[in-house]
């Protein structure tokens, strides 16, 4: 078992080829340098439990629980984001649970560091009530006996790199905790491979036990030497495969253009060689101009699936308290659930108030139509006992669109009722016949 910690938007150094005459060269980088702790733990068979994940904060936010991370996953909260004795004891609980069963004539031995937090009275008893035989390292030497130390955090931290230089090629320079989480299981899968952890405990010496190991490592590490230069042997040329492979990426493209460029214009005359110069620049360009395009492309692409991931990221899930990822996911899914509700009842709500407001209008144009009719018909009545002839405008009447409206509703409803074959009750109910 061992702690390790991760800046979640520092990807650190790398080297780069650039021109001999560039001085400087600057990159966009995160800006997100939030500490977190993990806690980790392998067995000399090549198993592993659940992770412990250790996050600064008081709240747990619904964007660190993608849908990629639903086992047994524990993540606590800690003002400072490291552990301590008290997430040390919950820790112990958790690899209780996942290490079970734990049998008075079977005891497990379990290899940690001298932290105090690991030596404190709670944590020794808790561990001998379960049989759990705890054996620290000795100081300073971790780096040389500890297998996660030995063989398993290096790449651990050089996939979490390949994660932020993948995002930074890809235009995101926001690489929050949100993405972090989101691109943390294939990390971790990429690290904690059976063949891994089995090699990390054999260059530690652990499993199987070597002594021998253990020794020459820190002779390696006491007296460093100096590298001896090996004359260089000549070399047999080695001759060209006589089938180029066909190019799959534009560096390939290019590569592939510019062999045959300098090879091919030596046999032909000079007008073709400079047609054939002239192709070959100007495909060069338009390859160029397509690589350029999917790069912009891609980034597209990953800022609108970063944005539909931060759509949510501020949503709270829980105050305080721990959470596994099995059951962060059902309480994202009851409150997506009441959510839904809720909307839906708004929906209702609108569609009653516009419904309402319809019947309203509908209402006050009724109103007006029979105003309307009223006076129509008073028209007509004295143009008749004047005996003067009524205008065409006149002689049709006005609908009452509110009486329509109901004598429609009326008839739908006489239509709904009348299908199928059936008969009346006293008390409206239909008895199928």
């Amino acid at each position: 078992m061992d702690e390790t910690g991760f800046r979640v938007g520092i990807p650190g150094g790398e080297r780069v080829l650039v021109p001999r005459a560039m001085k400087q060269l600057y990159t966009s980088s995160p800006e997100n340098r939030i500490s977190i702790t993990i806690i980790e733990a392998v067995s000399a068979g090549g198993q592993t439990i659940p992770l412990v994940l250790v996050f600064p904060g008081k709240i747990h936010m619904e964007s660190w629980y993608p849908k990629n991370l639903r086992g047994n996953e524990l993540i606590l909260l800690s003002e400072t984001g490291y552990s301590n004795s008290q997430l040390a004891l919950r820790w112990l609980q958790h690899f209780i649970e996942h290490t079970a069963p734990h049998e008075m004539g079977n005891p497990k031995l379990l290899l940690l560091d001298s932290h105090v937090s690991h030596t404190s009275p709670e944590f020794i008893i808790m561990a001998a009530e379960s049989h759990i035989i705890i054996l620290p390292f000795p100081p300073h030497l971790t780096h040389v006996l500890q297998p996660l130390d030995v063989g398993l955090f290096q790449p651990y931290k050089h996939w979490h790199k390949q994660a932020v230089l993948r995002a930074i090629q890809e235009m995101d320079i926001s690489y929050n905790l949100s993405i972090f989480m989101g691109d943390f299981p294939q990390i971790r899968e990429q690290t904690f491979k059976e063949s891994t952890i089995l090699s990390a405990f054999r260059k530690a010496g652990i499993w199987p036990i070597s002594c021998n190991t253990a020794l020459e490592k820190l002779r390696i590490y006491s007296q460093p030497t100096q590298p001896t230069i090996q004359p260089t042997q000549p070399t047999t040329p080695t001759l060209l495969q006589p089938i180029t492979p066909i190019p799959t990426t534009f560096q390939g493209v290019e590569r592939g253009l510019q062999r045959w460029k300098d090879r091919l214009p030596v046999a032909f005359s000079s007008p073709s060689r400079q047609s054939y110069s002239n192709w070959a620049t100007g495909a060069a360009q338009v390859l160029a101009a397509g690589q350029l395009q999917e790069l912009d492309l891609r980034a597209i692409q990953q800022q609108v699936k970063n944005s539909k991931k931060k759509r949510g990221g501020r949503r709270r899930l829980q105050v305080g308290g721990e959470l596994r990822a099995s059951d962060a996911h059902e309480l994202i899914a009851r409150k997506a659930e009441l959510r839904a509700q809720k909307l839906t009842a708004a929906e209702a709500r609108k569609l009653s108030q516009a419904h309402k407001q319809a019947q309203k209008q509908l209402h006050r144009a009724g109103i007006e139509a029979r105003k309307a009719e009223r006076l129509r018909k008073k028209s007509v009545a004295q143009l008749t006992k004047s005996g003067l002839p009524i205008p065409p405008e006149l002689e049709d009447p006005i609908t009452d669109p509110e009486a329509d409206s109901g004598s429609e509703y009326e008839s739908a409803s006489e239509g709904g009722s009348g299908r199928g074959s059936g008969r009346g009750s006293e008390n409206g109910e239909v008895i199928i016949s």
